[in-house]
């Protein structure tokens, strides 16, 4: 058994906390922190095959609602920050204006978040801890059937995980952010072992340089609608320069990515009728949850 019991717990224990103390006005810090435990709690879910079972259908639709409304709040706050660092030249006033909505839309949505939270408050506290519970005391018997599944079944997936990304389409902007949430995906499986790996990390760092290019690109779209009666603004310019500049260091790392651990064989093919070989270091990170 080489799965983290104490991370498999602590992931459900730490969300149920965080939705029990959430302050009335959630800071950035606690927006963030329960979009990741849930991303984290859903993987897990998924990589146990926990998601088929009725607790584990109970946990989701307590805490999927939340995790949505909590990433709208956290795509406003990231969106801020980004603003903040443009320069003015000359439009303080597109500047100001783009800051305003965008703070607008932070108080909306974080009013939607408090009102998701209480709503689904004390089922998702229940089940989360239920399921905290159940891995417990599948732990405490070692020769539990579970016990022996989980990581085989956490280990299949991680593998289901790396077909999908060796079968990905050719990357674009059309379908990077869709690439993003396999790699996301792939990262919280692995790291259910509780052990370092190199394929994680670069999975970490892939995620994110794709996650800035994603939000630039919203928010371009955002300040488009937004000063839409501003010709030649050159704010927009600027967002829409940045918003480029992080494709293609996103595109980039992405490669590099597939071309090292996930690149499919016969390329060129339709892409149904690819073939891959799974390459010996996602193997070996893979290996380390059942080993």
């Amino acid at each position: 058994m080489s799965l983290d019991e104490k991370k498999l717990e602590k992931s459900f224990l730490k969300l149920g906390k965080l939705v029990r103390k959430v302050s009335k006005n959630p800071t950035q810090n606690e927006v963030h922190d329960i979009r990741t435990s849930t991303r984290r709690v859903e993987a897990t879910l998924q990589a146990l095959q926990l998601n088929r079972s009725r607790e584990g259908r109970r946990v989701l639709r307590a805490v999927t609602p939340i995790r949505k409304k909590a990433g709208d709040v956290r795509d406003m706050d990231v969106l801020t920050g980004f603003s903040a660092t443009l320069s003015n030249n000359g439009d303080r006033q597109c500047l100001v204006k783009l800051l305003e909505h965008l703070g607008q839309e932070r108080g909306r949505d974080g009013t939607k978040l408090r009102k998701t939270i209480a709503k689904h408050r004390k089922a998702a506290i229940r089940s989360l801890k239920h399921c905290a519970s159940l891995i417990e005391k599948n732990f405490e018997k070692r020769s539990s059937s579970n016990t022996e599944r989980w990581p085989i079944d956490a280990t299949a997936d991680a593998l289901r995980i790396s077909g999908e990304l060796s079968n990905s389409p050719k990357l674009s902007s059309e379908n990077l952010h869709a690439f993003r949430l396999k790699v996301k995906e792939m990262r919280y499986v692995l790291q259910l072992s509780g052990k370092q790996s190199k394929l994680a990390e670069r999975l970490g760092k892939v995620k994110d340089q794709i996650g800035e290019w994603h939000d630039w690109t919203e928010l371009h779209a955002i300040a488009k609608k937004v000063l839409s009666d501003c010709k030649n603004c050159k704010l927009i310019a600027q967002i829409d320069h940045m918003a480029k500049q992080k494709l293609g260091t996103a595109l980039k790392g992405a490669r590099q990515l597939c071309s090292k651990y996930f690149q499919a064989q016969g390329e060129g093919q339709k892409q149904n009728t690819k073939s891959f070989v799974i390459k010996e270091p996602v193997l070996k990170a893979s290996a380390r949850l059942a080993a």
